[in-house]
């Protein structure tokens, strides 16, 4: 499992049902981690403008799972957590 940090939905985006769970790591040294924590053991680092899709989260933490391989080498499908303010919700747009 590997962590990844996440931006919360903001509530407009919530209400307008645009966020698909798609999210877009933005900070820099990101840790993707076993646990919603930092006491839990860090797998592995995203590289910024990483895509992952939202699978469970948990206060400030965020559960993801790496929708293709990662620049950083982090394979596809890899889970795990970060920390929600490190990545933000990719809008769907609406036809």
């Amino acid at each position: 499992m590997h962590p990844l940090a996440i931006a919360p939905q903001t509530s407009t985006e919530a209400q307008a049902g645009t966020c698909a769970g798609i999210r877009e790591v933005t900070g820099s040294g990101v840790n993707v981690r076993s646990g919603g924590g930092t006491t839990y053991r860090a797998i592995g680092s995203p590289y910024r403008s990483d895509q992952d899709r939202r699978i469970a989260s948990s206060g400030s933490w965020v559960k993801l799972r790496l929708i293709k391989k990662s620049r950083s080498g982090l394979p596809a499908a890899t889970t795990g957590w970060v920390r929600r303010y490190a990545a933000e919700c990719v809008p769907t747009q609406l036809d």
